[in-house]
């Protein structure tokens, strides 16, 4: 394995387990048996680093879209296969790598690490959501009522990830195993598809949502 390799192993490693800030250059180098320099040759510095660890855990973990290769003409079926797709990957969150389990105070890091995180993981797949909600809609739909029904879809399926300390407390026999997120899905997109044929039946209902 060459030294960049080594160092990006390195550095999901040490990230995962001490944090951004508590890893240092000579702990990188050490745990990759490398040059303390090495970091900077390879990578400008901890903080670019940190970047391409984050890019390679999530491009690793995440599946393509598959809603994007359906009938276009279809787009309630497109919404039930991107939520599908997006409840799949909320269960399958302990078979990804550890880094991507930590709490986001945990993965505090340098700005650029979120930027490239929007750019090319989340970016896509928002426009892809907001596409498919902007085909359900009449064409005149402002684009804030579009971005709230993103918001709301997308909203629902990181329930599951985000509160999932409290659903164990609440709910003890709830299980996000491959069977249940199917059925979860198809509520989120049953759930989704009324309230958004609510809003095109309604065009003075979606004038008010203006700014939401």
């Amino acid at each position: 394995m060459d030294t960049r390799s080594r160092l990006l192993r390195a550095g999901a490693a040490l990230f995962a387990d001490q944090g951004f800030q508590e890893t240092t250059i000579q702990q990188l180098a050490t745990h990759a048996g490398a040059n303390i320099a090495a970091v900077n040759y390879h990578f400008g510095g901890k903080a670019q680093l940190f970047v391409e660890v984050v890019m390679k855990a999530m491009e690793a973990a995440s599946g393509p879209m598959p809603c994007l290769a359906d009938d276009p003409g279809d787009p309630e079926g497109r919404l039930e296969a991107f939520i599908t797709w997006h409840i799949q990957q909320v269960a399958a969150a302990h078979t990804k790598p550890l880094f991507l389990q930590l709490t986001p105070q945990q993965m505090v890091g340098p700005e650029s690490a979120l930027d490239a995180m929007v750019e090319r993981i989340v970016r896509p797949r928002h426009v892809a959501l907001k596409e498919i909600v902007r085909a359900l809609l009449p064409d005149d739909t402002p684009d804030d009522v579009v971005h709230a029904c993103v918001r709301s879809i997308v909203g629902q399926s990181l329930f599951y990830k985000l509160a999932q300390p409290v659903l164990d407390r609440l709910e003890p026999d709830f299980t996000l195993d491959e069977a249940t997120a199917r059925d979860i899905a198809k509520h989120i997109a049953t759930f989704s598809l009324a309230g958004i044929r609510a809003i095109a039946a309604s065009p003075a209902h979606a004038g008010t949502e203006r700014g939401a």
